[in-house]
């Protein structure tokens, strides 16, 4: 009987590999939270060690995923993340990145992927102009008129136009549009009121339109409002004459001459 054998060893080459991708909505209506999904996937053929997840908004976000990433990250592995974000103020458009990082077990390597998304941040946005007449006297009505307008990104409900120098129950809405409840964005609406001017009025007399919109019908939303004024001069038209003659005193046949003044007396041509 005779035997014999050989060996020999292959180093398998590992190659980590790691991807990430984020989704978010396109916009948001500003006051609302923006909802991110992210989700890890190991690419490569070797467990990953070690794999944070950073994002340039939300900071480390490793904790949020549904896979324990203390363990080794297995080959094929998928884990997901739900996480939201409050833009501020001045934020718009909201881009942000997030970076997945790990290092093989095997090979020691680093692998890093990132991926990036945008929203834009819908602000909602109402706007009044206000005229009238320049002058007018006591007794006479004043008619002002409003333009209403939506220069926001968002469409407006529950429009309401407040003056407190229109008489009570004559503002009117003459023009809404298309018709439609809501204001939609660059829409104009127009309203007239009047007022009968009367001894308790100041002159001159001012007085402002405000007008107020919400993103929801009903409740909820956020709301925005605007103002605009219109001043009118109360004028107090008046006139005199003076009537004088040459001679008190004259015998018959004789002529005289008769002076007239005419003044203005009051405060308008």
């Amino acid at each position: 009987q005779a035997s014999d054998e050989a060996s020999c060893e292959t180093d398998i080459t590992h190659e980590p590999g790691i991807d990430v991708t984020k989704s978010c909505p396109e916009s948001v209506p500003f006051g609302e939270d923006i909802s991110y999904t992210i989700t890890v996937e190991n690419t490569g053929n070797e467990a990953l060690e070690g794999v944070t997840v950073d994002d340039t908004l939300l900071g480390d976000i490793t904790g949020e995923f549904d896979f324990d990433f203390a363990n080794p990250f297995p080959v094929g592995g998928l884990a997901t993340a739900n996480v939201a974000y409050s833009p501020g103020a001045d934020e718009d458009p909201v881009t942000n990145t997030v970076t997945a990082t790990g290092t093989g077990a095997d090979s020691g390597v680093e692998a890093s992927d990132e991926a990036s998304c945008t929203t834009d941040v819908l602000h909602p946005a109402i706007g009044i102009v206000k005229d009238g007449p320049a002058l007018v006297h006591r007794e006479d009505t004043i008619t002002y008129v409003f333009e209403v307008t939506n220069p926001g990104e968002l469409e407006l409900f529950d429009v309401e136009l407040t003056d407190p120098r229109c008489d009570l129950g004559t503002i009117q809405l003459v023009d809404n549009g298309d018709g439609s409840s809501g204001l939609a964005v660059g829409e104009v609406w127009h309203y007239t009121c009047t007022h009968l001017v009367t001894d308790a009025d100041p002159d001159p007399i001012p007085n402002t339109g405000t007008v107020r919109g919400d993103t929801n019908e009903g409740e909820g939303g956020q709301e925005v409002t605007d103002s605009d004024d219109h001043v009118v001069d109360l004028i107090h038209p008046g006139i005199d004459i003076v009537k004088t003659v040459s001679e008190d005193t004259v015998p018959v046949g004789t002529t005289v001459t008769y002076t007239y003044v005419v003044t203005n007396t009051g405060d308008t041509t």
